[in-house]
């Protein structure tokens, strides 16, 4: 069984972004310095490619583009938290 690890001290706060100078603001949230878009996070629950995945039922999505899982827990509208397998 896969266990995961808690990355941040205190939830990271959501906020709305342009991608790209465009005049969409999305959800996202900044992590090392990096934006990541919500709508760019692979959802976990109710998705049906992730059947039989061993996620925990906190974790609503990821992101795979650092080379390695970051998993994302909703906290409510405004903040995540973030997660990687240990």
């Amino acid at each position: 069984m896969v266990e995961y690890s808690k990355l941040n001290k205190e939830p990271i706060e959501v906020m709305y972004a342009s991608r790209d100078n465009s005049e969409e603001l999305v959800p996202s949230f900044i992590w090392k310095g990096q934006p990541y878009f919500l709508d760019e996070c692979i959802r976990t629950h109710n998705n049906p490619w992730c059947a039989g995945a061993d996620f925990p039922s906190h974790i609503h999505g990821y992101f795979m583009d650092m080379g390695y899982p970051l998993y994302v827990e909703l906290v409510g509208d405004k903040t995540v938290n973030l997660y990687t397998e240990v």
